[in-house]
């Protein structure tokens, strides 16, 4: 596997072969030495770094966005330390 990642003169849809070739072999190699279990533990896990790295592509391939504030959000006011500073309740094992 580190001798595909490393190898520049292939296409990368020749890496994906690449990688899912070995990846293949080597299930035909341990299905028969896993439990149900197992096999299905392995196949969920599978599944979701699958969904984890097809998010990552799609977050890299997003555009950007601006990131200026919505006219919203700049109107709204500013909150007080009165309202952030508020008594804190009391407790049942405070001493009277």
């Amino acid at each position: 596997m580190s001798a595909l990642r490393t190898n520049t003169t292939l296409s990368r849809q020749e890496r994906i072969a690449g990688f899912n070739s070995i990846r293949e072999a080597t299930d035909e190699k341990m299905k028969p030495h896993l439990t149900p279990e197992q096999l299905e533990k392995l196949q969920k896990s599978r599944a979701g770094v699958r969904a984890f790295s097809r998010g990552l592509t799609n977050q890299i391939n997003k555009p950007i966005k601006d990131k200026a504030p919505a006219e919203d959000e700049k109107k709204q006011p500013a909150k007080t330390e009165s309202s952030t500073n508020a008594p804190a309740a009391s407790t049942p094992n405070e001493a009277k």
